[in-house]
């Protein structure tokens, strides 16, 4: 059912950057499950996981992002999704989703977070040295909602 639900929401133009990212949450869902067991060992029973992706539909410069956190039981106890316009690039939509989904989390009082996504902008522009210059001011705002955090770990998984 959930199949042929995409299936129509994939032949209008308007959804389908939401598919995808419907998609991507259910394969950061599925790998989720499988590390599990061992994360659910290494942490504190109040850390909590937080699966975040961004999808860039490159023609309109339209960003469709979603959050969801599970607390170590697999629960999910918050989440959120969220649409933004005139993003340039992956990098920036990646950006993006970082400093919303950090801002939110402090919103909601979550101080020890397991950031994780398939983002590969993740691993190679995690430094505000390797960012362009006029995403400075976002990596700033992701850095301050990050100093706010208890603890945190940013994870990125393999697709």
């Amino acid at each position: 059912m959930l199949k042929q639900l995409l299936t129509k929401l994939w032949r209008k133009p308007q959804f389908g950057y939401i598919c995808i990212l419907l998609f991507q949450m259910t394969l950061l869902r599925s790998q989720w499950k499988r590390r599990h067991h061992r994360l659910g060992r290494n942490h504190h029973w109040d850390t909590f996981k937080c699966n975040m992706s961004t999808v860039l539909e490159a023609q309109t410069g339209n960003v469709g992002a979603a959050w969801i956190v599970r607390d170590s039981f697999g629960e999910a106890l918050f989440h959120s999704r969220r649409s933004f316009v005139g993003i340039r690039s992956q990098v920036e939509a990646t950006m993006i989703g970082l400093v919303w989904t950090t801002e939110a989390l402090n919103d909601i009082q979550v101080k020890r977070i397991i950031f994780e996504t398939s983002s590969p902008q993740i691993q190679k522009n995690f430094s505000q040295a390797s960012l362009p210059w006029v995403l400075h001011s976002l990596w700033r705002r992701f850095r301050r909602a990050l100093d706010r955090l208890e603890t945190y770990r940013v994870v990125r998984i393999n697709d």
